[in-house]
């Protein structure tokens, strides 16, 4: 499964290094700076719950599920190496 996964840490308490963690346990790419896209066999709603325990009440985030679907992206500046996991993701 490709989930997209968009966060807002809010002050108090941001927890990057533990929400970043948690996404880089899976092959990822980071097309923006609070979004990331994961491969993984897990559920929508297993990958919700792990997510939100990284996260304080206060947080806001949200999860796309893209598998399978057809899709078109365009970006704006995007990196070259983003460009090549996009079309070339990691196997599974």
């Amino acid at each position: 499964m490709y989930y997209f996964i968009s966060y807002d840490l809010q002050v108090p308490g941001q927890k990057y290094e533990n929400v970043l963690g948690y996404l880089r346990s899976y092959p990822y790419c980071m097309p923006v700076r609070s979004g990331c896209i994961i491969l993984t066999e897990k559920s929508l709603s297993q990958v919700t719950r792990e997510l939100k325990s990284y996260l304080d009440d206060n947080d806001k985030f949200f999860v796309i599920d893209f598998t399978g679907k057809t899709y078109t992206w365009n970006s704006l500046s995007q990196p070259e190496n983003v460009n090549q996991w996009l079309n070339n993701p990691p196997k599974k």
